[in-house]
């Protein structure tokens, strides 16, 4: 032993085994040699100190590791302590940066600092919301909560703060009030409720569809909506979120205030809930009765319609059998017709020769026989058998054309026609039967154009057209005719052979090219015999073009308009 004196803390143990602690002081007394005769030790329990201490350990630790900002302040407001966590949230890499600093620059609103500051005088402490500003200027919300440390005496020493970063929370109280904003208007059920299935939230709708309304949902269990399976089935779906995540379209039953089971569409979706620190459920559910009972009719229409479909494949089958029968009996039938239209041409056309044979020698007699008339009745009789005998021969000559037109085998000579010479001869050719009649002709047509067509036939056309228009004129009343042409926009050309005559009603344009029509019934046979107009659309629907009439009625003119090949450069 060196003699000193020694100081020290020791824990030692009381009769009942209790512990506690004493400061000793040992002091070595000496005689006047200087050995030592003896030791006298001075003993203080100081068991309250060490406790005090422990929890000021303990405090400090806390302090030091709480994920919350912690600030010590003196009563003026100068920071004089400050965590981990405080430099952390306040973007600070060292606390010799923030000690000394005024507690009010740590804010936005400095003049909320003096309000604060008295309250936690005043009244103790203050709790509530602050817009903090972080070293690097960053804004920010947090939730704040100061109080006054008192000494043993009960006397302010100091000011503590705690700050939470609620920029989360903020930001999903925004995001949920969005959220509530939406949902409370929409026309489908959503709803929130946690992880054991207690409802936190619920749109109308999501009320209205089970029969309740919003305030007697919230703060039951989701459970009691589901059909007679529901603790299984609430299991499962939930289950299945957190194995998941989310569940898309899923069908669900759920039981209605009046008993009656339903169907939904139900979408689900775990969302983290900063605010209380634990995942919850939010849901969209869309009742989908309507659409159920839809595909149940869609069922039944579906095997009402397999079993038409059945039925139309027999009716085909059938049809197809009959289709067949009826085919070859129209085959059969054609090809009697077709030999009967044949058999009636050729009878047309040997009696057009049988009956044209006798009228030969007729037309030669008549003038000589007409001379030997003396008196004027024989004359009278002779003029009468010239006119008949021109309308049988013109008839016989018709049928014959007729007959020939619908045959296959009739071949037309196609040669380059120069319209507007080729009407100026037609007109030369006209010219004492108009006189006759009192007609014009005026030929408006291009020059230069040429067509492709058999002149014999064209010219047919043209003599039918024209004399059409001369037989049909106005009482005692000259009539004036025009041809003209155009190029249509197919590459034909489009003749116009308009008069100023008697015109047409529309049921007589309608039936003005059929066989044996005549316009005016009132007139003799001997004006018209009814063929020459269907003559006239036969050719041109063998030089392939096609031929009308307008008229705007009784007394006001007609035109014929027809169409034909414009001859190829």
């Amino acid at each position: 032993y060196s003699g000193n004196i020694w100081t020290g803390e020791i824990e030692s143990k009381k009769k009942n085994n209790e512990s506690y602690w004493q400061q000793t002081t040992i002091i070595p007394v000496t005689n006047q040699q200087g050995k030592i005769k003896y030791f006298m030790s001075i003993n203080e329990e100081i068991t309250q100190r060490k406790e005090m201490e422990e929890k000021l350990r303990t405090k400090e630790n806390a302090i030091l590791s709480s994920i919350n900002a912690i600030v010590l302040t003196n009563l003026s407001g100068k920071i004089t302590y400050v965590n981990p966590s405080f430099l952390k949230m306040w973007s600070f890499d060292s606390e010799k940066k923030i000690l000394g600093r005024p507690v009010f620059s740590l804010w936005k609103k400095g003049g909320q600092y003096v309000r604060i500051m008295d309250t936690v005088l005043n009244d103790g402490g203050w709790l509530g919301e602050v817009t903090a500003r972080s070293h690097n200027g960053r804004l920010f919300p947090v939730q704040m909560s100061a109080s006054i440390v008192k000494d043993e005496d009960n006397k302010p020493l100091s000011i503590m703060a705690s700050f939470v970063d609620i920029t989360k929370q903020k930001r999903m109280e925004k995001n949920f009030k969005k959220f509530k904003k939406i949902s409370d208007e929409a026309d489908y059920g959503s709803v929130i409720y946690d992880l054991q299935g207690t409802i936190i939230y619920g749109n109308d709708s999501f009320a209205q569809m089970h029969g309740y309304e919003t305030k007697d949902l919230i703060g039951k269990n989701i459970s009691f909506l589901f059909d007679e399976n529901t603790p299984e089935k609430v299991e499962e779906l939930l289950s299945d979120l957190k194995r998941n995540g989310k569940i898309i379209g899923k069908e669900q039953w759920h039981v209605h205030k009046t008993g009656n089971r339903f169907p939904l569409l139900v979408t689900s979706t775990i969302i983290d809930d900063e605010q209380f620190h634990q995942p919850f459920v939010a849901g969209t559910m869309i009742d989908i009765t309507k659409m159920k009972d839809a595909e149940k009719q869609i069922i039944q229409h579906a095997e009402e319609v397999k079993m038409i479909n059945q039925e139309l494949n027999v009716a085909r089958e059938q049809l197809a059998t009959l289709n067949q029968d009826l085919e070859q009996k129209v085959k059969e039938r054609t090809t009697e017709i077709n030999k009967l239209l044949k058999q009636k041409d050729g009878f047309i056309n040997q009696l057009g020769h049988d009956l044209r044979t006798p009228l030969t020698p007729m037309f030669a007699l008549l003038p000589l026989i007409e001379k030997r008339m003396t008196d004027e009745k024989g004359r009278n009789y002779v003029s009468m058998i010239k006119r008949n005998s021109r309308f049988m021969k013109d008839l016989v000559n018709k049928t014959i054309m007729y007959a020939k037109l619908n045959s296959d085998n009739i071949e037309f000579s196609f040669t380059e026609i120069n319209i507007h010479s080729f009407i100026n001869e037609l007109q030369q050719d006209f010219n004492h039967f108009l006189n006759e009649k009192n007609g014009f002709l005026i030929n408006n047509t291009e020059k230069d154009w040429l067509v492709k067509a058999d002149p014999l036939q064209l010219k047919e056309v043209f003599q039918n057209l024209i004399s059409n228009a001369v037989k049909y004129k106005k009482e005692e009343k000259p009539v004036h005719i025009t041809i003209d042409s155009k190029r249509t926009d197919d590459g034909k050309i489009q003749f116009m052979i308009q008069d100023d005559g008697m015109g047409m009603t529309k049921d007589q344009i309608s039936n003005v090219f059929d066989e044996f029509f005549k316009a005016d019934d009132a007139r003799s046979d001997l004006d018209s015999h009814g063929l020459g107009l269907n003559i006239c659309k036969r050719i041109i629907e063998k030089h392939n073009g096609s031929i009308w009439a307008v008229s705007e009625g009784i007394g006001k003119g007609t035109t014929f308009f027809f169409t034909i090949n414009i001859k190829e450069v």
